[in-house]
């Protein structure tokens, strides 16, 4: 599929590589993890509009909207 240059966006990305274990300032396993990504790059795509819907649910509202990349 084809696009016009005009119509694309760029947008950054990071691809996410893992979980490092975190550690206190003693040295010491705190039991928590925190997210590992790669470097950051740049992409050039077209971005389709936002579609989904909202909902009411019994505990509160369910929005869920989606977008496609070209």
């Amino acid at each position: 599929m084809r696009s016009l240059n005009k119509n694309k966006r760029q947008i950054y990305f990071a691809l996410y590589k893992g979980e490092e274990i975190v550690h206190d300032r003693n040295g010491y396993e705190t039991g928590e993890t925190k997210p590992i990504y790669g470097d950051v790059e740049e992409l050039k795509c077209n971005i389709s509009s936002a579609s989904g819907e909202d909902a009411v649910q019994a505990f509160g509202n369910l929005t869920n909207y989606t977008r496609a990349l070209c």
